[in-house]
């Protein structure tokens, strides 16, 4: 049964709503959730999801999802449900989160990822790091005053996540193919000009390699002598018992 959305009513509900999903009361569930009209309107810049995520209730969280809310949408200061359960700790909310199809790499108004709120609470989050970083958050995201995740661990003096994301960087960085060697390549028309001239009068151009900026490193344009002609082999000397002709 759907209540009056109208007016006080529907205020009343979403507030009812709000206080079932923290007091966790699956007794009038449905009817509460199909009173609400719009599960993502927000109350004070937050919607139900972000109350389910803030306390880790599983329940309420695939209830509204499955009902339409939309994983994506943020508060005013543009943190996503993820964000709320990460900063509280709520690893298992994190990931049905995740499973769900929520965006790790999603950053707030300050420009923290999930990752970022979950360090700033402390090692007590250890679990919470520990998933987002196997789940793909990015160790390396800078917000807006260019600090990483790794930078907040270290000044925040988190010895076992600041340990666990110089693994992960470790990691990364060994597994990045090694550094291919680029052959030259010229870039202005002059130069493939003078290339040509070269190459057709026999020259030939030495060219150690060229910049990552395409610069050209010519060493020298080099001129080969035609090489001697070969002189005739001498004819052995005719024996004495041989025929004259």
């Amino acid at each position: 049964m759907t209540g009056n959305t109208n007016g006080p009513n529907k205020c009343a509900n979403r507030v009812k709503l709000i206080a079932a999903i923290v007091n966790d009361d699956e007794e009038n569930a449905e009817e509460l959730v199909k009173s609400v009209v719009n599960v993502d309107e927000t109350n004070l810049g937050t919607n139900p999801l972000y109350w389910a995520a803030c306390f880790g209730r599983l329940n309420w969280i695939t209830r509204l999802l499955n009902l339409g809310a939309n994983i994506h949408a943020t508060t005013i200061e543009g943190e996503t449900a993820l964000h709320i359960a990460a900063r509280n700790g709520k690893t298992k909310a994190v990931l049905l989160l995740l499973e769900r199809g929520a965006d790790i790499r999603q950053s707030d108004l300050r420009g923290w990822t999930a990752l970022h709120a979950a360090i700033e609470e402390g090692d007590d989050y250890y679990q919470v790091v520990f998933h987002l970083v196997e789940n793909g958050a990015d160790i390396l995201a800078a917000d807006v005053s260019e600090r990483t995740a790794c930078y907040f661990a270290d000044s925040l003096k988190q010895k076992n996540i600041a340990t666990l994301l110089k693994l992960k960087q470790e990691e990364l960085y060994s597994a990045r193919p090694p550094r291919r060697r680029r052959d030259a390549v010229i870039d202005s028309d002059s130069d493939a000009n003078r290339d040509e001239s070269a190459l057709a009068n026999g020259g030939q151009f030495a060219v150690l390699k060229a910049s990552y900026r395409h610069t050209l490193t010519v060493v020298a344009l080099i001129r080969p002598d035609p090489a001697p002609a070969l002189a005739k082999p001498a004819r052995a000397p005719p024996r004495a018992d041989a025929p004259a002709r």
